[in-house]
């Protein structure tokens, strides 16, 4: 019994000490605008700025308890798996990193049936929940882009 008080005086503090560095690592982060040359509306800049941009981009801001295990490894899963469906950091304004007309569509659906942005992202970012104007705002410049463009890429995948 004594083993045990002595290891959980030991590992409490401990466990303190390192919550405190990752708070204190996690405050000197600074928001950074979306970078200018993707590919986005600019009224809809904004919205993905908020409630898109730590999973679908390469400008991800991480919160403190992404740097606290378990939680850090589910977080960097989930930004790993964002980025592997839709990354509008590749969305460039040049011809060879363009959205095609599926991905655009496929931003409109999530957005519109609620699985964009996911429940548990929204629950520890209220900031990301989307209005009904910023669902229509999403659809509204689907449906417009995405009959300007091919609906696949080249191979016929996303």
């Amino acid at each position: 019994m004594k083993g045990k008080a002595v290891m959980a005086a030991l590992t409490i503090p401990a466990l303190g000490a390192a919550l405190a560095l990752t708070v204190a690592n996690s405050s000197r982060q600074v928001a950074v605008p979306l970078r200018a040359d993707l590919a986005l509306p600019e009224n809809l800049r904004p919205v993905i700025g908020r409630a898109c941009r730590d999973c679908h981009t390469d400008q991800t801001r991480w919160p403190w308890y992404s740097r606290v295990p378990p939680v850090s490894f589910l977080v960097k899963h989930d930004v790993k798996k964002g980025r592997a469906k839709l990354d509008f950091s590749t969305w460039t304004n040049n011809q060879t990193h363009r959205p095609t007309g599926n991905q655009i569509e496929e931003v409109c659906d999530a957005v519109s049936n609620g699985t964009m942005p996911p429940h548990s992202y929204r629950l520890m970012h209220p900031e990301a929940r989307l209005s009904a104007q910023d669902i229509d705002a999403f659809c509204s410049w689907a449906d417009t882009v995405s009959k300007l463009i091919p609906k696949t890429t080249l191979g016929g995948k996303l």
